[in-house]
């Protein structure tokens, strides 16, 4: 899935660089290879919201005036779905906050500029609190709705549903062929 969100990332007619984040030095190999930089969290990770803040800070070292946050888990994102997220943001004036709900109530994308005008707060209910956030900081809000992007892959129904309109991408066809390979290993009876 992160090989898909990367490649899609890539494909952006408006975004300049890919940080991937991560303690996993496999995650950080594959993102060198396609071409992002890489930051290494604490060995068996600091959380998610303490990875966001590191990406976004090193983000900031690079020079960036806004960023985008995406989970690895949403392999149905298409560029213009990014290109969309940004243009949003960019019509807003400074300090913004763009956020793309979860089916569940996570946060599945959040866009804002930098200095980073909010506290991240990722997790249960995610979508809300980043939108406080943005309130209590008198940011100006944006909402980016997207039947691509509010599919996180987290379960076995989300499975399906990817496997039924994810054709194309690199997850869809690894599921795939490992539900095939496992369906093949049937035990045999003598």
């Amino acid at each position: 899935m992160l090989e898909d969100v990367i490649s899609t990332l890539k494909l952006s007619k408006t975004l300049t660089g890919i940080v991937v984040v991560s303690s996993s030095p496999e995650v950080l190999d594959l993102g060198r290879s396609l071409g992002c930089e890489t930051v290494r969290e604490e060995a068996g990770g600091v959380g998610l919201n303490k990875a966001v803040e590191l990406g976004v800070e090193y983000a900031g070292k690079l020079g960036a005036e806004a960023v985008l946050i995406l989970p690895a888990d949403i392999p149905m994102i298409n560029p213009e779905d990014v290109d969309g997220l940004l243009l949003m943001g960019f019509s807003l004036e400074k300090p913004y906050v763009v956020v793309s709900p979860s089916k569940d109530g996570g946060t599945n994308a959040l866009m804002l500029s930098l200095p980073t005008p909010i506290n991240f707060r990722f997790g249960p209910d995610s979508y809300r609190l980043h939108l406080y956030e943005a309130e209590k900081t008198r940011s100006n809000i944006a909402v980016f709705h997207s039947r691509r992007v509010v599919l996180d892959v987290d379960d076995e129904k989300d499975v399906s549903l990817f496997l039924r309109y994810g054709r194309g991408r690199k997850s869809w066809t690894y599921l795939k062929e490992t539900f095939r390979a496992s369906c093949c290993r049937l035990p045999v009876r003598r």
